[in-house]
């Protein structure tokens, strides 16, 4: 179970990392605050990962660079590993995330997010 939960965080399928945060925003913030924290910043991490590889390809020609759907599956996978060991996902993750554009700008509305379209 843990492992499906962090794999859906992480998910290739954006709808369903939509609803594992809005699983997190609509019940794990009043059961468990630490684990809710971690979540955001694991999602600070995998989005901050991606970037940090898009940006040193800054200069390179288009045809040498690494598939962002690589890149993204890299970070998540990296996520993935550490999410449950202690450390492995820095506390201060989503302060050091630039929200501004890209990949921090949409790991931001996730971690933003509020109750689901069903959850009313």
């Amino acid at each position: 179970m843990q492992q499906a939960f962090v794999t859906a965080l992480t998910h290739a399928i954006k709808e369903v990392r939509w609803y594992a945060a809005w699983g997190v925003a609509n019940h794990l913030w009043s059961i468990d605050r630490e684990l809710a924290f971690r979540s955001l910043n694991a999602l600070a991490t995998e989005a901050t990962r991606i970037e940090q590889v898009r940006r040193a390809a800054d200069g390179v020609r288009y045809d040498q660079r690494r598939q962002i759907g690589e890149v993204a599956a890299e970070a998540a996978s990296l996520v993935r590993q550490g999410f449950w060991q202690a450390g492995a996902i820095a506390e201060d993750a989503y302060e050091n995330l630039d929200v501004t554009e890209g990949f921090g700008a949409e790991a931001n509305g996730r971690i933003l997010a509020g109750p689901g379209p069903y959850d009313h």
